[in-house]
């Protein structure tokens, strides 16, 4: 399974996962004021785990949750974009609600959101893809179907368009 599909296996397990506490870093994006930190390893051993925060509010058993994860690449932005669009289609969906460039200012960032099925629960995603000095950036947002999503939220993955933290 191509590392990506794992992080999205991730985001769906901790859906579904109970809480423990932890201290997570928060570099390379502001997470939603009030979420709790959690602790997760990443899916493969090329990935580094930054951090994972969950939602205080539970709905339908399931707390809305974000994770930022990173991975040392020597694609540009365009290349890793484009193998992580295919990685999705090809494992995990066929459409996207939406598959376009962000807007973050001088930075390059691409947008995902599409419907991921984990089990018997159907589930939201909405990712923020970056690419930087050689490294990978992918914040993931999970959520239920058919929920608004939380306006904190999605403030929170548009922060990894500032520049890094060093």
């Amino acid at each position: 399974m191509k590392r990506l599909a794992l992080s999205f296996v991730l985001l769906a397990a901790l859906s579904l996962w109970t809480a423990q506490p932890v201290c997570a870093a928060t570099v390379g994006i502001v997470p939603p004021p009030g979420w709790l930190a959690k602790s997760m390893n990443a899916p493969s051993p090329s990935m580094q785990m930054i951090g994972v925060w969950a939602s205080p509010v539970v709905k339908d058993g399931v707390a809305e949750n974000i994770n930022l994860l990173s991975e040392d690449t020597a694609s540009t932005f365009e290349d890793y974009t484009a193998v992580q669009r295919a990685n999705v289609q090809k494992i995990l969906s066929k459409e996207f609600a939406q598959d376009a460039d962000e807007d973050c200012g001088a930075a390059k960032a691409h947008r995902f959101e599409y419907r991921f099925v984990f089990g018997d629960r159907m589930l939201d995603i909405t990712q923020l893809i970056r690419v930087v000095d050689g490294k990978a950036y992918i914040a993931t947002y999970t959520r239920l179907p058919d929920s608004d999503a939380d306006p904190a939220a999605l403030v929170s993955l548009r922060s990894l368009c500032a520049p890094p933290v060093s």
